[in-house]
Formats: structure tokens, C-alpha cells, sequence
């Protein structure tokens, strides 16, 4: 997403990313959460962040 948002600045295609990213990490914390309860602590923020960034840049897009 870093590439598509700076790069050549198509802001859809790096919310896109994000947004699949954000989708695809939920599983991951899911198992984590019933293999490690550390990992999994450890995996929130990133997840929050993955979703905090989709919603960011999907400003960026509609207001661009």
C-alpha cells in the first residue's frame, strides 16, 4: 500500500490494500487468540491500525 499511496499516488489501490490487508489479518489474530493470549495482545494494535489506516486513506481518496 506504502508504494501505490506515495509512489504514484493512487489513493484507491492503496486503500484497497489496506483494506485487504485489515480483512486478511483477521483470521491470524483469531487463531492467535486461541494458541497465545501474549501474541495475540501483541496483534491488536496491528490490527487497529491496519483498519485505522484503511479508513485514513479512504478520506484521502473521496476528498481527492
Amino acid at each position: 500500500w506504502a508504494y501505490q499511496f506515495y509512489r504514484p499516488q493512487n489513493l484507491l489501490a492503496a486503500t484497497i490494500s489496506l483494506a485487504l490487508a485489515a480483512l486478511s489479518t483477521i483470521p491470524i489474530v483469531a487463531i492467535t487468540y486461541r494458541a497465545s493470549l501474549p501474541i495475540f495482545i501483541a496483534l491488536v494494535p496491528y490490527q487497529i491500525w491496519l483498519v485505522t489506516a484503511s479508513i485514513l486513506s479512504w478520506g484521502y481518496y473521496r476528498r481527492n
